[in-house]
């Protein structure tokens, strides 16, 4: 249920959708927290990469830490950071 509220309002464009989509960050499901980045990457969520670098490096789960990882990647190249290493 948590991943289906996540993904529905990542489909919705309002601040207020992307401040509960940041809260998931810390939901005890690895596959919500891992959705939340999936998400809070594409919507191209301001403010997001320390959560996303913390997420990146002291998660459990690994899934979550290779999503932080590709989104803290996406963020670097959008701001035309060349020092991040090219995914995959």
């Amino acid at each position: 249920v948590r991943r289906a509220v996540v993904e529905a309002l990542g489909r919705l464009t309002h601040p207020a959708a992307s401040a509960y989509v940041l809260s998931a960050l810390g939901d005890s499901d690895a596959s919500v927290r891992q959705l939340a980045v999936s998400v809070l990457s594409r919507l191209g969520t301001r403010g997001v990469a320390r959560s996303f670098a913390e997420l990146a490096a002291t998660d459990p789960s690994n899934a979550v830490r290779h999503a932080a990882e590709i989104a803290l990647r996406r963020i670097g190249k959008g701001q035309g950071d060349a020092s991040l290493p090219d995914p995959e």
